[in-house]
């Protein structure tokens, strides 16, 4: 225990007396000077708390006693070179990714570095607005990397890429488009990561992404090149909708190639006259066509000889051997192929006129079945229009056979002359009773459709002239059906241009009687008497109704007078 005693001082010397002694002093630990008198000491004067002046302090955090401002408890400044609170450290602004640049103007933190100079700090000075400070290369005045969607230069915009049609791959030019935010993810914009090779931004369906459409002229994954199918004979149709072929031009016109829009089916790439058109050929072995059937020529009634006119079957097959069916090494001369008694083969005429042509060879009931007077002329027109005098002619014909014939190969009129020709190119139907018209139209200027026999005139009177209806069996030979000589006197002299020298007929029409003597010449006259006057026709009259004939051709005469 310590006390404290009263010192007296008496002039100039201090004398010690023993006053009067006070309460004693408890020692209670160092003690400081507060010199400033800011509540905190200065650790370089410790006193003894007895010992200590007035106003001492027991802490000694007071880090500069000669300033009030500075002590533990006082408020830090911001980059002003002191420590205000005594902590040792700075209160510096923040510049976290050590770019010289200040995020805002309040983020501080503490340094070491009183001058604010050290890492993830800068000073006052330190200009602001960095819009990310945990990144090194972002700040105002940084070089903007374009559509990485980073705002490297803090302007609140973005570089993108344009990707104006919206799929997902930019525009392979490389064009920009600045963007109100970082992420190049609006309308019309693509980011770096983006592919970038579109050769058409204007169409979404066209991008280096797309899957190429065959065949549609248009390079939709734009790598240059169009997907064609194959055509690889050029005959314009395709062998299937899978097969395809890559092409430099767009229009697949190329050699091998084909559009979308060119047909399917060709069953024979490899053969340009092989396709769905193509014309399918007779019995080659071939499918033409493309239909899987083979042409095969026609055997209808299966007697081993195919149809003569050419009619053809369809055939699953390529040997056109199957039933109905004949092959091109024939034999192909069936003239009735709905009866099998009727072909080349094995057909006979039989033994009486039937107007068929059994063995098939063009001559219709040879070997004698036609004799003469089976038909026989009835009526003859030799002097028609002076304007034709060739081309108007005409001759009529009577089946008096009783039976149905057919006029084919070896039936010929023939004149006084010489001059012959057969009567019809194709065979003609000749009804038992019936008259058959036989004109000359040479010129074929009128009823061409008809022309049946050229060049044979017929003699005109009062000369008349000698017509021979012959049928030329080639199994017997010549066989004279009927001779007219109208040369004698008994015949007509005096015919009046445009009538026809006449058979008399005392039946009807469309019954008709002739007479069994046909070289009797009274048994004819002339269509200009009065008795025996026909109707006029006007085959081959001019616009005035001139020209005319007078007769009955395909009909039934008149009875002469």
């Amino acid at each position: 225990m310590r006390y404290a005693y009263t010192a007296c001082v008496i002039g100039s010397v201090l004398l010690l007396l023993g006053c009067e002694a006070k309460a004693p002093c408890e020692d209670q630990g160092p003690v400081y000077a507060d010199h400033d008198g800011d509540g905190f000491g200065d650790p370089e004067t410790e006193w003894d708390a007895c010992d200590a002046p007035s106003g001492s302090v027991d802490n000694a955090g007071d880090c500069d006693d000669t300033n009030a401002t500075i002590h533990p408890n006082a408020t830090e400044g911001v980059d002003d070179g002191i420590d205000q609170d005594c902590d040792g450290l700075e209160l510096c602004f923040v510049d976290a990714d050590n770019d010289g640049y200040r995020p805002d103007r309040l983020s501080t933190t503490t340094s070491e570095a009183f001058d604010c100079s050290g890492s993830g700090v800068a000073p006052a000075s330190a200009p602001t607005e960095d819009c990310d400070d945990t990144r090194d290369d972002v700040f105002p005045g940084s070089v903007e990397i374009l559509g990485d969607e980073v705002d490297q230069d803090c302007d609140g915009t973005e570089v993108c890429f344009v990707d104006a049609d919206g799929d997902g791959d930019a525009n392979a030019d490389g064009s920009m488009v600045d963007s109100d935010d970082p992420d190049c993810a609006d309308p019309g914009e693509a980011s770096a990561t983006a592919p970038m090779g579109d050769c058409d931004d204007d169409d979404p369906e066209v991008s280096s992404i797309a899957d190429e459409v065959p065949g549609d002229h248009t390079d939709q994954d734009c790598d240059g090149m169009e997907i064609c199918f194959v055509d690889q004979d050029d005959d314009g149709y395709r062998p299937d909708t899978t097969s395809t072929v890559e092409s430099p031009d767009r229009t697949c016109r190329e050699a091998g190639e084909a559009a979308a829009t060119t047909p399917v089916g060709d069953c024979d790439d490899t053969d340009d006259t092989i396709h769905p058109t193509a014309t399918e050929g007779v019995d080659d072995g071939v499918d033409q066509d493309c239909d899987g059937l083979e042409l095969c020529h026609q055997d209808f009634d299966q007697d081993g000889d195919g149809d003569a006119a050419g009619a053809l079957v369809e055939s699953p097959d390529a040997d056109c051997t199957d039933p109905g069916e004949a092959p091109a090494t024939g034999p192909l001369e069936d003239c009735d192929d709905t009866d099998p008694t009727a072909n080349s083969l094995t057909g006979t005429e039989g033994t009486a006129a039937d107007g068929a042509d059994n063995d098939c060879d063009g001559f219709y009931d040879e070997g004698g079945l036609i004799q003469p007077g089976d038909v026989y002329i009835t009526e003859v027109q030799t002097n028609p229009d002076w304007r034709w005098p060739t081309e108007l002619e005409w001759f009529e014909l009577y089946n008096a056979s009783g039976t149905d014939l057919v006029i084919g190969d070896g039936w010929t009129i023939e004149n006084a002359a010489g001059d012959s020709d057969e009567l019809f190119h194709t065979p003609k139907a000749f009804t038992a009773g019936d008259h058959l018209w036989v004109h000359n139209d040479a010129s074929g200027a009128h009823h061409g459709s008809k022309v049946v026999y050229l060049d044979v005139p017929l003699g005109d009177m009062p000369d008349g002239d000698v017509l021979t209806l012959t049928f030329d069996d080639p199994d017997v030979g010549p066989i004279v059906l009927h001779e007219l000589d109208y040369t004698g006197a008994d015949f007509p002299t005096d015919l009046a241009q445009a009538y026809t020298l006449q058979l008399s007929n005392t039946g009807t029409a469309w019954a008709p009687i002739y007479p069994t003597d046909l070289t009797d010449g009274a048994n004819w006259c002339g269509a200009d008497d009065a008795g025996a006057r026909e109707y006029f026709y006007c085959w081959g009259c001019d616009d005035y109704g001139y020209g005319g004939n007078w007769g009955t051709p395909g009909s039934g005469n008149m009875p002469c007078p």
